[in-house]
Parts: structure tokens; C-alpha cells; sequence
């Protein structure tokens, strides 16, 4: 009948409707937090369109450091494969200070992008669709998500830093001043979000050893060593 084919043609188009990078079965589409979402809600939809361009740049150059049978699919591998370019196109735009023409033109960049190529390529060669990669291949990944995320951070508080130096300029405050209080609390935001976390999932040792490992990593780590850079140079 008219409505048993219509029934089939519409279980055919969802047998062949592709994931995000071009699996077709269900266990071969991936699902990632942020782009690919349902909308329930309009307030969800306002949040996932505010937050999808970040989500794209998050998960094309961050590699996945989840390693799962029930994650682990075909879409993961070659997202895989190119968040290690992307983060190399990163850490390069970082280690450049934000200047596109010098990113292209340095020996530098050119090589932590040609670096990350390989990467991505061994990951892909060297990893299947069915089984999760192996331990060589996950600390790889880890590894390159860990300096990928640090790059980011490095530019996030770049920008950060001038924003606030902008209105600090504007409104007459001194960087001292600004350091004491907006650059402070918001170095604690994250801290507090994070140990509140840990806390709740039922860890409040973690917790409470972070709240004084914390500043103390940052006064030697984000102070000292600016500090010997700088002395060193002089």
C-alpha cells in the first residue's frame, strides 16, 4: 500500500542519513556536546546557538581524551585525526602572538603544523572504526589535547588581559588595581566551579587540597616563571 511504502522510504532515509563526518549506521554517528544537541526548549536553542561556533572550534582542536566501546565509532576517528591539525593550527597561531602573516611565514609554525599533520594521519592509519585506539594512541591524544587546551587558555587570557587593560584605560584604574581585583576573581572563578564539582562527586579532599595546591601552583608556575624569563633576558 501507499502508506507501507512511505513507512519503508522513511526507514531508508534514516538508514542512509549520515553523522557529522559521514557515518551512516547509528554506531558509526557521532553525538557531541554542544553541535550536535536537541533542542527541546527555546531557552536550549538560544544556548546552543550561542554556544555552537565556540563547540566547533572546541572539538576541532581539541582531540578526544574519552576513550569508550559505547564513544569509540567512526566519526570519533576522523574527528580525531583532524583536532590534531587543529590543534597544531593553534598552538602555531599562539606561539605566532595572535599574528597570522608571521603563523605563515616562521619555520616555527610551519613545523608544528606539518607535526600535526603526521599526527593526525597516524592516528587515523593507526586506529579502526570497531575497537578503541590503543594506549600509544591514547596517550598521544591526550598529550596533544593537553597542549591544545593550553594554547587556548593562553589566548583566552591574552585577550582577556587587553580587554581589561582597555577599560581599565578607559576608566582610569591602574593594571595594579585591575590585577587585585577583576584579573584575581576571575582566576577564582574557575577554581571555585571546579572544586565545587569535585566536592559534589564526592571527593571533598580533592577538593579541599586543590583550594591551597591551587594558588600555590599559580605563584610559582604563572609568577615564577615570567619572573626568570624576564630576569634571564636582562
Amino acid at each position: 500500500s501507499d502508506a507501507a511504502s512511505l513507512w519503508d522510504q522513511d526507514e531508508t532515509a534514516d538508514e542512509d542519513r549520515q553523522g557529522l563526518l559521514g557515518g551512516t549506521s547509528e554506531e558509526d554517528q557521532l553525538s557531541l556536546r554542544g553541535v550536535s544537541c536537541d533542542a527541546s526548549t527555546p531557552y536550549d536553542r538560544v544556548v546552543l546557538i550561542a554556544e555552537w561556533p565556540f563547540a566547533v572550534l572546541r572539538h576541532a582542536s581539541i582531540p578526544p581524551a574519552t576513550f569508550t566501546t559505547e564513544r569509540w565509532n567512526g566519526d570519533m576517528r576522523r574527528l580525531s585525526g583532524i583536532a590534531c591539525l587543529g590543534a597544531a593550527s593553534v598552538i602555531a597561531f599562539d606561539a605566532a602572538g595572535c599574528d597570522l602573516r608571521l603563523m605563515v611565514s616562521d619555520a616555527v609554525c610551519q613545523s608544528l603544523v606539518i607535526v600535526g599533520c603526521f599526527i593526525g594521519v597516524l592516528v587515523y592509519c593507526r586506529t579502526s572504526d570497531d575497537t578503541i585506539p590503543s594506549q600509544h594512541i591514547r596517550d598521544l591524544l591526550v598529550g596533544v589535547a593537553f597542549c591544545s587546551t593550553v594554547a587556548w587558555l593562553d589566548l583566552l587570557a591574552s585577550e582577556t588581559v587587553a580587554v581589561l587593560e582597555t577599560v581599565g584605560a578607559a576608566v582610569g584604574l591602574s593594571s595594579a588595581v585591575l590585577g587585585v581585583t577583576a584579573l584575581a576573581w576571575g582566576n577564582c572563578i574557575g577554581d571555585l566551579v571546579a572544586d565545587t564539582v569535585v566536592a559534589r562527586a564526592g571527593n571533598p579532599q580533592m577538593a579541599v587540597a586543590s583550594v591551597f595546591n591551587s594558588p600555590v601552583f599559580s605563584q610559582a608556575m604563572a609568577l615564577g616563571v615570567p619572573v626568570a624569563v624576564y630576569t634571564h633576558s636582562k
